[in-house]
């Protein structure tokens, strides 16, 4: 049930990935990080560098899979390491 509290949240959430900085340039130092997710449907990655204590995002990509293989394993699939 939407309630003044879902609005409340939404409205901030809006307004919480519209605001600047988004998207951060990358500096000469601070550790990077590529978080990846993949599944049957759509690829995803995104690359983050500490800054000033603090993960920022520096790009992201998503695509829709264009090729699906029934011959990868389940778990080499969902292998995260």
């Amino acid at each position: 049930m939407w309630s003044y509290d879902c609005k409340g949240a939404f409205q901030e959430l809006k307004i919480w990935i519209t605001s600047t900085p988004i998207l951060v340039v990358p500096h000469n130092t601070g550790t990077y990080v590529l978080d990846t997710d993949a599944s049957d449907r759509a690829l995803g990655a995104m690359l983050q560098q500490e800054q000033n204590r603090e993960l920022c995002v520096i790009a992201t990509q998503a695509e829709p899979c264009l090729m699906h293989s029934s011959t990868i394993a389940l778990l080499a699939r969902n292998c995260s390491e």
